[in-house]
């Protein structure tokens, strides 16, 4: 079991490490350091809609390349999914 984690935690980051900066900054702020999308888009530059757009696809094309959608939520700190989908 911890070996199946660890090994879920690096394809996770190694799928982190290929999206973009700002994508790569929004996923790990928004899920892992806890931050509201709001306050990492005022961070980097971005309206908020630009920033939830943003994250929304990064989150697709991060699970999409590190697995399975549900292993890969269970090793990260879930975002606060409301908030990106446009509900403040």
């Amino acid at each position: 079991m911890a070996e199946e984690s660890a090994l879920l935690r690096q394809r996770a980051e190694a799928a982190l490490a290929k999206l973009d900066v700002v994508d790569r900054t929004l996923v790990r702020e928004c899920t892992m350091a806890d931050r509201s999308l709001a306050e990492v888009a005022r961070v980097i530059g971005l309206d908020y809609e630009q920033a939830r757009c943003r994250l929304v696809k990064a989150l697709a094309e991060w699970e999409d390349v590190a697995g399975a959608r549900s292993r890969i939520a269970s090793h990260a700190v879930p975002l606060r999914l409301s908030e990106a989908h446009g509900r403040q």
